[in-house]
């Protein structure tokens, strides 16, 4: 992971810590939306959920199938 990964996971500021904390138990896409405050899908996805999965912050609950409905995420412990 460089620097930049690293920047691009925290700048959120305290958005990512709560999204983290909140995935302790599986949780959809549209939930850790909901529960940060973010409505732009893209932006989510492309600026928090990407580098969280990047950095391994983050896992899918199943990864054989990435765009499952079913799709949930899980902090990493």
């Amino acid at each position: 992971m460089t620097t930049q990964d690293n920047a691009q996971v925290t700048v959120p500021d305290n958005r990512v810590a709560t999204l983290l904390t909140f995935c302790e138990s599986p949780s959809t896409r549209d939930e850790m939306q909901t529960h940060i405050g973010i409505t732009n899908r893209e932006y989510f996805r492309k600026n928090i959920l990407k580098p969280l999965l990047d950095a391994g912050q983050l896992k899918m609950t199943l990864p054989d199938k990435p765009n499952s409905r079913n799709q949930n995420y899980v902090k990493t412990w």
